[in-house]
């Protein structure tokens, strides 16, 4: 299990653009800085567990969300002792500080490709979508229930085999019989989209180098 921050716009932290703009336009509807709490789990065979979404609030959203998607509201927008089941058949493994990337399964082979696929949806749906406007004329964003169905989707889009391989590198498991290709796995990892990969490459996040400590009080 891994939290997994993320906030309702995903724009690209890069661009291209002529030496010595001084000013780029990244176009957003205001709520980059918004954020909440995916929580994913999965098990070293593959399988992948419904995710859990937080929302910073203190009341369920009143929408119709997709299935699939476990719902929750908090007023701090991330996972503590009153979201978590206190009762679990489970081992506590505790990893040591600075080793998230090398020992957490997730960290090492699975949000990277997660996010990719979180911010292609974002982007069609910021050029294709249908959008709505406050009177001032700003751009609205994306609903709770269009936000879970992406999630839902781009969950659902890592393949078992990119699981299972970041479980391997972890040092948790073996390979597993008939999971030695990696084709699928190396395919999750890179950027969906359109855009040309070498150019796709300048604009994949860095956030994945920095380890969840919850969100600043304000946002």
């Amino acid at each position: 299990m891994d939290e997994v921050p993320l906030t309702f716009d995903i724009p690209v932290n890069r661009t291209v653009e002529k030496t010595g703009t001084s000013t780029v336009s990244v176009r957003t509807t205001g709520n980059e800085k918004s954020s909440f709490t995916v929580v994913l789990a999965c098990q070293a065979n593959g399988q992948k567990l419904p995710p859990m979404i937080i929302f910073k609030r203190k009341t369920l959203p009143k929408e119709n969300f997709p299935a699939g998607v476990v719902i929750k509201a908090s007023p701090k927008g991330w996972m503590d002792e009153e979201k978590m089941m206190k009762q679990t058949n489970s081992e506590l493994a505790v990893i040591p500080g600075g080793l998230t990337k090398e020992l957490q399964p997730l960290d090492i082979g699975v949000n990277r490709a997660f996010k990719a696929r979180l911010r292609a949806a974002w982007e069609q749906w910021m050029t294709e979508g249908e959008h709505t406007f406050t009177k001032t004329g700003r751009q609205r964003r994306a609903t709770y229930a269009t936000i879970c169905q992406w999630i839902v989707d781009a969950w659902a889009d890592i393949s078992v085999s990119t699981v299972v391989k970041a479980f391997t590198k972890a040092g948790i498991i073996s390979e597993l019989p008939g999971n030695s290709s990696d084709t699928d796995s190396d395919n999750d990892e890179r950027e969906p989209g359109r855009l040309d990969a070498v150019v796709a490459q300048l604009f994949n996040s860095d956030t994945e180098e920095e380890e969840f400590e919850g969100f600043v009080d304000g946002e």
